[in-house]
């Protein structure tokens, strides 16, 4: 089953085209919708992160 899949992804990648804007780095660290993080941040302290992410945590040993 996996050759398959294989042979899939390998055909599929062939047809994508990456294009690289180097222009963009200026904004690696950049916040651009901060007001967003911030509603996001305080959402999670309250609520938790669901548990297949502490699941997932947990086997990647970080």
């Amino acid at each position: 089953m996996k050759n398959k899949e294989s042979k899939l992804f390998n055909k599929l990648a062939e047809k994508i085209t990456l294009l690289y804007n180097p222009e963009l780095d200026k904004y690696d660290n950049v916040v651009l919708f901060p007001e967003k993080v911030k509603k996001a941040k305080e959402h999670i302290a309250k609520v938790g992160m669901p548990k297949a992410y502490y699941e997932q945590l947990k086997k990647s040993k970080f």
